[in-house]
């Protein structure tokens, strides 16, 4: 009888560890996934995640876009330098070029032309090309780790619920 009782204390024992691994095993996974939420500013530090948009000041000035309205939420922004020497974010500058919503527009003749949103230069022709492929590119760039990151979390969200239901 003595030795029956502290058999099942044994497999009791046995099961809550068990139980204690999945839960630290899922919890590892989810704060790797929520350290990739964070991200490094300009200077190195990083920055605490939020549900607005993570922009350092740094990032601000490159911005076409009110702080509100920015198109790369808490990603950090790639940027582009235009032949007039003035670096905006590569999103910002792709979207006013194909919107035709620049701040700063030139009207010649009939044509209208994007020009640079400091010193009124026009943005040349391979700028506008090499500016779309490159946006288009960090778009699905942006999408893939999206859905990456949503399907990590999911599971995480996932095995977490099976571990409180095993309780």
């Amino acid at each position: 009888m003595e030795r029956e009782e502290m058999e099942n204390t044994i497999r009791q024992q046995q099961q809550l560890l068990k139980k204690k691994d999945k839960t630290i095993a899922s919890l590892c996974k989810a704060i790797s996934v929520i350290q990739r939420l964070f991200i490094p500013n300009i200077q190195g530090d990083i920055s605490t995640f939020t549900t607005k948009p993570i922009i350092s000041q740094i990032q601000k000035r490159h911005c076409l876009f009110p702080l509100e309205e920015s198109l790369h939420g808490s990603f950090a922004p790639k940027t582009f330098k235009l032949s007039c020497g003035h670096t905006f974010h590569l999103l910002c500058l792709f979207e006013t070029i194909q919107r035709r919503e620049c701040r700063k527009v030139i009207f010649t003749s009939l044509q209208v032309k994007q020009a640079c949103g400091e010193c009124w230069t026009v943005i040349e022709d391979n700028d506008q090309t090499v500016i779309s492929q490159g946006a288009k590119k960090e778009k699905k760039e942006i999408v893939k780790y999206s859905h990456s990151l949503a399907t990590q979390l999911l599971d995480y969200k996932i095995s977490s619920t099976l571990l409180t239901n095993d309780r």
